[in-house]
């Protein structure tokens, strides 16, 4: 009940967490990089033991205390702003407990079991679609706007309020439709708030408003069109590079036939070339932000589909794959992200902004 005594429409029980596809990728980025971390790190010190010649202490119990110190900063803390730290380190966690896969899948305790890799990678992507489809199945409701309106009223008491969340809170004041009182309440206390400036921010949201400055220098200079012929290379050359350095090396012989694992990577390669190629024609045309997502889906077909056939086949040796990924994703995050910002500003609808990009509003 509110303002009025008008019911709001929606269950307030079942709200969920607006940047949550950013919170899961997050995780999972950050969980793909701690197995690689720890296996580079490993093979690079001859897999040193951790206890002595008596104890061996298995790095899956430091994961499992990392889970735990994430578990504890959403358990022990009221503000949203742990909600990225927690999932960092809890990604952290749960890829320094996953790494040891292979010792409790066989029966000789088998660090090196060949399927592993695969296997980790599998289940980390099964956890993340499951998780992206829980928090997309639902559309946001009344109740649910409401709630994130209220939020900027948080930022204001705490002397956080900037124009961006000023925004954010006003457009989900408007989506709510609600015009109750207290709902004019809110508003009024919103629109009347101090607004601190960009140098009063954080230092992670200073220095992401330094990079959108140099984003913006980059794409308004004359030669920004070559920078699509340049995305549309490293994709080609990633994609080509592999397969000639899979074929050189005897990873992939198709002299005798099509495998599963050679058919499902060459399918993989095609749709994700296929994407960057629409993405440059579409920014070469001027519509640069649908070019973007369209290297997004080229970039997150290799990395949640062609990296597991790739681990599947050669193991630790696709991990060079693996991190082209991930800094190219987390490039093409922030550009849009940029571009997203400069459409609210501009007072257009702008498109939804991709995962990554509500990150910022927590800090």
């Amino acid at each position: 009940m509110i303002g009025t005594g008008s019911r709001v429409r929606g269950n307030p029980w079942r709200i969920r967490e607006p940047y949550a596809s950013s919170l899961t990728e997050l995780w999972l980025v950050s969980a793909v990089t701690t197995v690689l971390a720890i296996r580079a790190y490993l093979a690079l010190t001859g897999y040193p033991q951790v206890g002595g010649d008596t104890l061996h202490i298995a790095h899956m119990l430091w994961g499992g205390i990392g889970m735990a110190v994430a578990f504890g900063m959403i358990m022990l803390t009221a503000h949203g702003i742990w909600k990225p730290v927690a999932t960092l380190v809890c990604g952290i966690g749960f890829g320094t407990f996953i790494d040891e896969l292979g010792k409790f899948i066989t029966q000789d305790n088998d660090y090196f079991f060949r399927p592993a890799i695969a296997l980790m990678y599998g289940l980390m992507i099964l956890l993340f679609v499951i998780a992206r489809y829980i928090g997309a199945r639902r559309e946001p409701t009344e109740a649910d706007h409401l709630f994130f309106a209220v939020q900027g009223l948080q930022w204001a008491a705490i002397g956080k309020l900037d124009r961006a969340r000023q925004r954010v809170a006003l457009k989900h004041l408007d989506a709510s439709g609600n015009d109750t009182a207290f709902a004019r309440a809110i508003r009024e206390h919103l629109e009347a708030a101090g607004l601190i400036e960009d140098d009063q921010h954080s230092r992670l949201l200073v220095w992401r408003h330094k990079a959108e400055r140099r984003y913006w220098q980059v794409v308004d200079s004359p030669g920004y069109t070559a920078i699509a012929v340049v995305l549309l290379a490293l994709r080609a050359v990633q994609i080509v590079g592999a397969f000639i350095l899979g074929t050189t090396n005897g990873w992939y012989d198709l002299t005798d036939g099509i495998s599963f694992t050679e058919m499902g990577a060459t399918m993989t390669a095609v749709v994700s070339g296929g994407f960057a190629v629409l993405g440059t024609v579409l920014i070469l045309r001027g519509n640069r932000v649908r070019g973007l997502q369209a290297f997004v889906g080229s970039v997150l077909v290799s990395l949640l589909v062609g990296q597991f056939f790739a681990f599947t086949s050669v193991q630790i040796l696709a991990l060079g794959g693996l991190v082209a990924d991930l800094v190219v994703l987390g490039m093409l995050r922030f550009a849009l992200l940029a571009e997203h910002e400069r459409q609210q500003d501009q007072g257009g609808p702008g498109d939804e902004p991709d995962p990554f990009s509500g990150l910022g509003r927590f800090v």
